[in-house]
């Protein structure tokens, strides 16, 4: 470019001539260089030559200085210019929409009509997509109202253009009217209007339009098979999908890389992975899009490794992946046995540099805490520059997922710290958190955000607050938000009962039930796991059994949860010989839980004997859990058999099968205080211990005797 410049420049100085034409092409290349200094110099040369005020050459060199960004020198070039052509005057109000400056554009065209100039097709179409750009829907309306005064409204380019235009700014309804007022419609139009219903999600109208047009005899062209199939992709319709699939082959399109790209996208979303990978092979070239889409499909239908080995072949085929190959992958680690496979996609992804991508970050953060790594899913959070709610979200629901929600809410605590607001779906997160751990001041502080928020009249957030008043041991404010609900689905009167459950009221979960029923609502399995749970505070076997038995009528089959409430229910009760005679014979395997159950109720009532036979089944199913062998230990112990006491101990060193240190928390003003066995790191230590002191005494005084059996073994000081 410098070259054919200078060569102009010795030209002129020898005094030759230079014509129009050369100087048109040399204003063209300058502009194609973006080089700020070669453009300058050849204004300076336009200029020197006398060609200053020529439309002709202006018009290049307007947008010779718009390349470069430089809208003052391309104005100061626009105002030589003696009389401006309709070109001049596009290419200025051109350089004017190329910066977003929307409203000089329109002073432009304004100050063209009134100077005489006639608006052409052209300008009106540049200032259409102007307003397309800046969402200018007002603007656009105005600029509609000129064009259709000037004639323009059958131009087809024009026709689409605003259809285009109108649909983005949000006005379906005039996109609408102008494609049906159109005399005439080609393909453009046609795509125009199927890329407006695309916008606002109307798939089965992109369907309908789509029949019309091949009704009219229009040939579609690729853009359009893109578009349809992607609708046919939203709507998950494989049979229409298919359909198309045949258009597509008698059109010869199906090796084109867009519209294949397409239809293994829509193979996949409609779960046909065989017909998806079919499409796949046979397609000669394949992009990163292809690819992508074919690994969405395995990773969204669970298949980690298939989609782990795609992401392989295609780096063997030269395909670089980008930001969406790695959220697709991540998102297909879907359980724990992936956690390798995570761990190698978030390798590469350090190794391609998307590490310090938000979106990839975000979804690296997700999938560690999905999976249960939350120090792996901590340490990818901490790297994050400035973490989205969504970054938060996805950390604070996989500490909640783990039973970690006092962690959660202290994480909430810096979120907010940081001026970052809790969506909905944070607030319900939030909720369970404050339900497992107990924290009622932190509870009621989340449930006055979701009123504010207006958010309370969603079932969802009235079955979270109840659950999380009911765990916090407030029974009374449970009861007064179910009522206050406007509407009560199976979730929130499942909720209900279950809080009546927890706090034994087996009468109120009763009633619940039967006003439930009155409603057309039937019992699910966790509404009858909360009925069978307070039977058994109550140790009522026959209601027991009875609400065993209705549950089995009403066509829901026992899950392994209620058998181990029945069998809770007949160990509390007393009923040990029918408790172990249920759990030999009940049609699932019983677990660990039913198991420790009555060998705790053995302890109750002294049955060795059986108890025994309890150890046995626990020890051999989970021989490292600890609970086992402390009942065992302290039933032994009290009956005095040393021995058995001793040898279980070297029972237990054998199996590691040492309980984790026991604990328990407080909320004091908001703040949650955690306190575990053998812990001393409590700021407020020394004068907690003081306190105890101080209440050994008057304890002893009121007649309180631990019991030495379990002193010996647990180690319990008083």
């Amino acid at each position: 470019m410098e070259t054919s410049l200078h060569r102009a420049e010795i030209l002129v100085h020898r005094g030759m001539p230079i014509y129009r034409n050369d100087m048109y092409i040399l204003l063209q290349k300058c502009s194609q260089s973006k080089d700020m200094a070669i453009c300058r110099d050849a204004h300076k040369l336009l200029a020197f030559c006398g060609f200053s005020s020529l439309s002709a050459l202006m018009d290049p060199c307007i947008r010779m200085f718009t390349s470069c960004g430089s809208l003052l020198e391309a104005s100061l070039a626009f105002s030589n210019v003696s009389e401006p052509s309709s070109y001049t005057w596009h290419a200025i109000i051109s350089a004017h929409l190329k910066l977003g400056l929307l409203n000089h554009a329109f002073n432009l065209y304004y100050n063209m009509q009134s100077e005489g100039m006639l608006c052409s097709p052209i300008i009106s179409l540049a200032m259409v997509k102007g307003c397309t750009d800046q969402n200018a829907l007002s603007e656009g309306r105005i600029l509609h109202f000129h064009i259709m005064s000037c004639n323009f409204e059958a131009d087809l380019a024009l026709g689409s253009a605003l259809i285009y235009m109108y649909g983005k700014c949000g006005s379906l309804v005039d996109s609408e009217i102008i494609f049906n007022q159109l005399s005439s419609r080609d393909v453009v139009v046609w795509n125009a209007m199927i890329s407006v219903y695309a916008w606002h999600g109307h798939g089965h109208r992109i369907l309908e339009i789509f029949d019309k047009m091949q009704t009219e005899g229009l040939e579609p062209h690729i853009v359009t098979f893109s578009s349809v199939l992607r609708a046919c992709s939203s709507l998950k319709d494989l049979e229409k999908g298919r359909k198309i699939h045949g258009d597509i082959n008698r059109s010869h399109l199906e090796h084109d890389v867009v519209v294949g790209s397409a239809l293994v996208d829509m193979y996949s979303k409609c779960h046909c992975l065989t017909e998806a990978q079919e499409v796949f092979d046979k397609m000669p070239i394949k992009n990163v899009v292809t690819w992508n889409a074919l690994i969405t499909g395995y990773g969204q239908q669970g298949l980690g490794y298939p989609a782990l080995n795609l992401f392989i072949r295609m780096q063997c085929n030269g395909v670089k992946p980008d930001k969406i190959t790695f959220l697709s992958l991540l998102k297909s680690c879907d359980d724990t046995n992936t956690l390798d496979q995570g761990q190698i996609i978030h390798e590469q992804v350090i190794e391609d540099g998307f590490d310090s991508d938000l979106a990839v970050g975000t979804t690296l953060v997700d999938m560690y805490a999905r999976l249960g790594s939350l120090d792996d899913a901590q340490k990818v959070f901490d790297t994050l520059s400035n973490p989205s709610i969504i970054s938060w979200g996805a950390l604070i629901s996989g500490y909640v997922q783990q039973g970690h929600g006092l962690l959660a809410l202290g994480l909430y605590s810096k979120m907010c710290q940081d001026s970052v607001n809790p969506d909905k779906a944070m607030l319900l997160c939030l909720l369970k958190a404050c339900a497992n751990a107990g924290a009622m001041a932190q509870g009621k502080h989340i449930h006055d955000k979701v009123i504010r928020g207006e958010f309370d009249s969603d079932m969802r957030f009235g079955a979270a607050i109840v659950d999380m008043y009911a765990k916090c041991g407030s029974l009374d404010e449970a009861q007064k938000v179910f009522l206050h609900l406007r509407q009560r689905d199976i979730v929130s009167w499942s909720v209900m009962i279950s809080a009546y459950a927890q706090f034994g009221d087996v009468m109120l979960a009763q009633q619940c039930l039967e006003e439930m029923q009155s409603m057309g609502l039937k019992p699910d399995h966790g509404i009858y796991t909360s009925l069978l749970t307070a039977y058994s505070h109550t140790c009522d076997i026959q209601e027991g059994l009875s609400c065993f038995e209705s549950m089995k009528d009403n066509g829901i089959k026992p899950r392994l949860e209620h058998y181990n409430s029945m069998i809770i229910l007949l160990s509390h009760a007393g009923t040990l010989n029918e408790a172990g005679e249920f759990a030999q014979t009940m049609p699932l395997l019983p677990c660990t839980t039913e198991w420790t159950a009555l060998l705790a109720a053995c302890r109750a009532h002294g049955d060795i004997n059986l108890a025994s036979q309890c150890f046995d089944k626990v020890t051999k199913l989970e021989p490292n859990v600890a609970s086992g062998y402390v009942i065992m230990s302290n039933m032994y112990a009290d009956s005095e058999m040393w021995e058995d006491v001793e040898e279980l101990k070297v029972l237990r060193k054998c199996a590691s099968a040492w309980k984790k240190p026991g604990g328990a928390w407080i909320e004091v003003d908001m703040e949650m205080h955690t306190f575990l066995v053998d812990d001393q790191s409590h700021q407020d230590t020394g004068d907690i211990f003081a306190k105890l002191d101080k209440l050994k005494s008057p304890m002893r005084a009121h007649g309180y005797i631990p019991q030495g059996a379990d002193i010996k073994l647990s180690s319990v000081v008083v």
